[in-house]
């Protein structure tokens, strides 16, 4: 990672100077370094913007950089059938049995007709018609103590076949029970939401004036909808949700960013009807109880209807965001009102694929202030492999020349160990408490030359060690400052070295 290799360019240097003496491949001018009995060793002379050293940090891809170069953090949450079919019209299943005495007073013909009360309105929904994708229908007819023949065909003109054609069932002596299935029918109830059913009798060894009685039991179920056309009314529909949330960085340990300028927006998909919605709650929390309102007040929209995905838009800036690192979930709450000019709206036509959809891309501009945040990382200490116990002897003392240059907006305080996984000592890296300065209001900030003294003892302990412990502490000093990928910091390096014999 680029980000390691700034970090810890203050160890992997030390493998440098041992080897510039041969390849010198570093075009490097370091003022004031003498030559008699020692050595002067350009090391590094490089420079790295923000951009690239974040884009290695950015380990779940939701960092982007705008037209002018400003960081953007952003994700987005999408939640789907907030409303659809399903939770405005539905038809359960429904069973009615119908009885009564006849007096036979046609031969050989004799027509019936029974209203059957099946209210297929709902509370909110007058239907006036439903195309259905499957459903079934069963009856039982008989006529008890028959002491003559019949032949009779139920029919509803209500309920209409793929074919076009009113839906029959036959009955006679010996059937008594039939059933039908509804697929592609077509369901146009009467205004009051009740089907018709008629029969026609056929009548023979009756007389006229002979009485007989009828069972009637019918059965509607299994009903799924292709879509609906009817008269809804004003529905109030409330909706929460919580998503997990996962916004950090790998190594960054911080107890609080503040980040300024933050902004959401609303993309809504919707094929129902009008929908006025009113955003009451919008936040960040963790489960350990950590909340972030992102709302100063409710957020009122309409979504038109609409046949393209994500017509509707709108713009929510949202209140500063105080960010904790525990944060883990997001939580949406929304109240809806759907149709809210109810049946003056006249009918509305909705199928299964009608749906209320809305998708939340919340951006978060990297306008930020940084408190006590630290980058911790553990990586292998390249020296253990690369230098010999000779090499090292030679080397009476190492003076490193660091010098920076640092555009980025915070200060940047290093704390670097060496740790001998074997023997379990650790050797901290006297940095004299340096600390790389920011480069607030876009002015880069030129730091004094930083040297470091090393001894035979000193190295010996570096070289030792197989793990380097790194801490690097982040701060704006209180200042709010704006991360863009044009910020850098160059780094300088130079070496001297006091040799006695140098053995290669």
């Amino acid at each position: 990672m680029k980000f390691k290799y700034f970090l810890n360019i203050l160890i992997i240097m030390l493998a440098l100077v041992v080897n510039s003496c041969k390849n010198n491949p570093f075009d490097f001018n370091i003022q004031n370094i003498e030559a008699d009995g020692e050595w002067g060793l350009p090391v590094y002379n490089g420079t790295l913007y923000i951009g690239d050293l974040l884009n290695d940090l950015d380990s779940i891809n939701k960092m982007n950089f705008g037209e002018d170069g400003t960081l953007i953090f952003s994700f987005e949450n999408e939640v789907k059938n907030i409303i659809s079919l399903r939770n405005l019209f539905r038809i359960n299943d429904q069973q009615i049995d119908t009885s009564g005495t006849v007096v036979i007073s046609h031969l050989p013909n004799l027509d019936v007709t029974q209203v059957i009360q099946f209210n297929l309105n709902t509370q909110d929904f007058q239907l006036q018609q439903a195309v259905l994708k499957s459903g079934q229908l069963s009856l039982n007819f008989n006529i008890s103590n028959a002491s003559f023949n019949y032949s009779t065909d139920l029919i509803t003109g209500n309920i209409i076949d793929a074919q076009g054609d009113s839906v029959s069932l036959h009955f006679d002596n010996s059937i008594s029970t039939a059933s039908k299935s509804l697929s592609n029918c077509i369901i146009q109830p009467n205004a009051d939401g009740t089907i018709l059913f008629s029969a026609r009798v056929i009548i023979s060894n009756a007389s006229e004036n002979e009485q007989f009685q009828y069972n009637c039991h019918i059965e509607l179920s299994d009903f799924s909808i292709y879509s609906v056309r009817g008269r809804v009314r004003p529905i109030a529909h409330h909706f929460e949700a919580v998503k997990p949330f996962n916004f950090h960085f790998d190594g960054i340990d911080f107890n609080t960013i503040q980040l300024n300028n933050a902004k959401t927006t609303i993309y809504g998909q919707n094929s129902i009807c009008r929908v006025d919605g009113n955003l009451t709650d919008f936040r960040l929390f963790s489960h350990n109880g950590s909340m972030v309102p992102l709302l100063s007040n409710p957020i009122n929209f309409i979504a038109a209807v609409s046949p393209y995905q994500y017509s509707y838009i709108q713009e929510i800036h949202l209140s500063p965001l105080m960010y904790t690192p525990d944060i883990d979930s997001l939580g949406i709450v929304c109240d809806f009102n759907v149709n809210p000019l109810g049946f003056d709206a006249g009918d509305i036509s909705i199928d299964e694929n009608s749906v209320l959809n809305l998708k939340f891309k919340t951006e978060l501009p990297a306008n930020i202030s940084i408190d006590n945040a630290v980058y911790k990382d553990t990586m292998d200490n390249a020296l253990y492999q690369t230098l010999n116990a000779s090499t090292i002897q030679s080397i009476e003392t190492l003076t490193l020349r660091i010098a920076y240059t640092n555009a980025l907006p915070f200060d940047l305080i290093p704390d670097i160990e060496f740790w001998n996984t074997h023997s379990g000592e650790k050797y901290r890296l006297n940095l004299n408490n340096a600390q790389i300065h920011g480069g607030y209001n876009d002015i880069p900030f030129q730091q004094q030359p930083l040297y470091i003294d090393l001894n035979n003892q000193d190295a010996q302990q570096i070289i030792n060690a197989d793990k380097i412990i790194m801490n690097f502490r982040l701060n704006t000093q209180g200042n709010t400052v704006e991360i863009n990928s044009f910020q850098y910091i160059n780094t300088s390096i130079g070496a001297k070295i006091k040799y006695s014999n140098i053995n290669f």
